[in-house]
């Protein structure tokens, strides 16, 4: 906490400098002046938290003083001191709300009262004025959300959550909204710097003459609406969001989406839906971006006939230039398009993923390196936010699978015609290594054997395996039941397939299939 001593005696200040234990009334820095303007001049540069002033000074009283700090901070506390006892000073003093109004020569045990009850002022105030800003921020978020939905969905609507969240907000203003979203959760951004890097966005929209309410929705989105009695433009709009970027420069990845500009609070939610179809476009574009509907270059998607097909024979060829040249081919016919959503792309990029797969068992190659078998070929390319990284995924997948056939040995064919042989019959229930041995022509024993050295792994855990991978597959793309998907998995007890589903994935069929759905 700051204090300011002004008083022209220099003997006076230094005394109270040197003789009161400033520590124990919670004072971490001592400010002076010499006179009355020198006073202001300093609390204007340094907002002390009390000043303790004398009346009489040059150029600018103590009054004077007060009188003009009152309008720069209006929440300073004031102690007076004057060798005078004037009932009019000390009237003044009471218009002033001063804390308190000590006569000298000073009695320091009467100043440490004084200045002790200022902090404790202080302090109250400021725990006060945080109470008051957590409650508005949580009024604000409140509304914020409700604006998301339209009128009558999210409960009623009343002039009072107006004023809890900004005093200044009138219901028949403009609004436009604006929604972030982040490559990873809101809740990986440290507390600290999520408080504070809307403060300079906050900063821009008030010279503006403009406000904003947000909240957080589904971790990885922030909703921001703004709002102003005149009308943005589109020259605002685009300030506004540069302005925004800069503000998340420091923060993970993110794309900006920005609605329509709505007249009347009871159309925000409008701004927020345009904004919602808007982010959905997003895929296609590269990371920290802001998007605007009207600049948006639409095309159809340049379809390759049979596609999978294509990509399969070239792959067949082992030549790098002519596949990178095919998944350029790709890549490029869907940038610029926002006539398909980005699971029908996903779907379309999982068939080539397919197609990697289907070549490396055509030619011997051992393709659990490419898609590790405690993994989804559908969660890897689940997670690709941008049409870009799903490029950069089978791209990498397609370099790996050159790697392939150029280092390594066919795989062997025993160890091909038992995982042909699992694949096929993954559905039955009592699949046996006895089974499997005599479909390949050897003893239980010895196929266990060979399986292990060649794989590193036992023939049930890979069972296993391909059962848990299956299971995922049909959770994330299918709507059939659990027991169906438990059925079609080789077990005939959906509480036994659940607890060894949790046990491989870390989560039930269920949670497994929400997440994969969101």
């Amino acid at each position: 906490m700051k204090i300011l001593i002004a008083d022209d005696e220099i003997l006076t200040r230094e005394g109270l400098k040197k003789t009161i234990d400033w520590s124990r009334l919670g004072i971490t820095e001592i400010l002076e002046s010499d006179d009355g303007l020198n006073a202001l001049d300093t609390a204007k540069r340094e907002h002390p938290d009390i000043i303790l002033s004398d009346i009489r000074m040059p150029r600018l009283n103590g009054l004077e003083l007060a009188h003009e700090l009152r309008k720069i901070l209006p929440d300073i506390s004031i102690i007076f001191m004057s060798g005078f006892s004037d009932r009019e000073y000390l009237k003044a003093a009471i218009r002033l709300k001063a804390v308190s109004y000590v006569e000298k020569p000073v009695n320091i045990s009467e100043i440490e009262d004084a200045i002790l009850e200022a902090a404790e002022n202080n302090l109250a105030f400021h725990r006060s004025q945080q109470t008051l800003q957590r409650d508005m921020l949580a009024q604000a978020g409140r509304l914020a959300l409700w604006m998301t939905f339209p009128p009558g969905q999210a409960g009623d609507f009343s002039d009072s959550m107006l004023q809890d969240a900004d005093p200044s907000l009138r219901s028949d203003m403009y609004f436009v909204c604006f929604i972030v979203k982040f490559s990873a959760p809101t809740e990986t951004i440290p507390e600290s710097m999520r408080q504070r890097f809307l403060a300079p966005f906050d900063a821009v929209l008030s010279s503006m003459h403009m406000s904003e309410l947000h909240v957080e929705k589904h971790d990885i989105y922030l909703v921001i609406h703004v709002y102003s009695v005149i009308k943005p433009g589109d020259t605002a709009i685009r300030r506004i969001c540069h302005s925004l970027e800069n503000c998340l420069e420091d923060l993970p990845h993110f794309f900006i989406s920005v609605g329509s500009v709505v007249s009347g609070i009871e159309n925000a939610y409008r701004s927020y839906n345009a904004a919602v179809i808007l982010m959905q476009s997003s895929f296609f574009s590269d990371w920290d971006t802001c998007l605007f509907s009207e600049t948006d270059v639409v095309s159809d998607p340049a379809f390759i006939p049979d596609s999978a097909a294509s990509y399969r024979d070239i792959l067949l060829t082992g030549d790098a230039d002519r596949i990178h040249k095919f998944e350029d081919q790709l890549f490029n016919s869907f940038k610029n398009s926002r006539k398909l959503l980005p699971n029908q792309v996903k779907d379309i990029y999982y068939q080539m993923f397919l197609s990697i797969v289907y070549i490396c068992r055509t030619q011997n190659l051992h393709q659990d390196s490419l898609i590790p078998l405690n993994e989804s070929m559908m969660e890897h390319i689940q997670s690709c936010g941008t049409l870009r990284e799903l490029a950069e995924l089978l791209r990498t997948k397609s370099d790996e699978y050159l790697h392939l056939i150029k280092t390594k040995e066919p795989e062997n064919p025993v160890i091909l015609s038992i995982r042909d042989f699992i694949h096929k019959n993954i559905a039955r229930e009592n699949l046996s290594v006895k089974e499997i041995g005599e479909y390949v022509h050897l003893t239980s024993t010895y196929v266990c054997t060979v399986f292990r050295n060649e794989t590193g792994t036992t023939l049930n855990q890979y069972i296993t395996q391909v059962r848990m991978e299956q299971a995922k597959k049909l959770l994330s793309e299918t709507t059939l039941s659990i027991s169906d998907i438990s059925a079609r998995v080789g077990y005939s007890d959906g509480n036994y397939f659940g607890k060894s589903f949790k046990k491989y994935s870390g989560q039930t069929p269920s949670e497994y299939r929400e997440k994969a759905s969101i």
